[in-house]
């Protein structure tokens, strides 16, 4: 080996580390590249399923929204119809009250006619033995 072999070999060895160093460099820009495709890709993704979860949240925040509404129009249907009923009910109790005395009537009348009936249920059999005795008496 000569005197300039030893310089030829670390001339070749440098330039054989300056092309690896140019070309993990190289690489690394590469990856580098390749590395920010994904994560913008990635960040595109999530920003894509975030927004779709926030869009579908909104909506069903709507629909208890118009839910609400509905149950409210109902509530508020059924309360309009329970204060009607209440004023029918008072007004049927008033008349309730303004006809009991005609009913106390009916049923002291009821009362009477029942003792009148038994009245002319006992003058009935009183009778039908007087006409026994009378006809026995005429037989004689």
């Amino acid at each position: 080996v000569t005197k300039a072999e030893p310089d030829r070999l670390k001339m070749a060895t440098e330039q054989e580390i300056t092309d690896l160093a140019v070309s993990a460099n190289a690489k690394t820009q590469e990856r580098k590249e390749d590395t920010k495709e994904l994560c913008k890709d990635m960040f595109g993704k999530v920003a894509d399923y975030v927004n779709g979860e926030l869009t579908v949240t909104c909506e069903e925040y709507d629909l208890l929204l118009r839910l609400n509404q509905i149950t409210i129009a109902k509530y508020s249907d059924m309360g309009k119809l329970a204060g009607g009923l209440t004023d029918v009910s008072k007004r049927l109790n008033e008349k309730f009250v303004s006809l009991q005395q005609y009913c106390d009537q009916i049923d002291q009348i009821e009362s009477s006619v029942s003792e009148l009936e038994q009245t002319a249920y006992r003058l009935d059999s009183y009778a039908k033995q007087l006409e026994a005795k009378f006809k026995t008496l005429e037989k004689r």
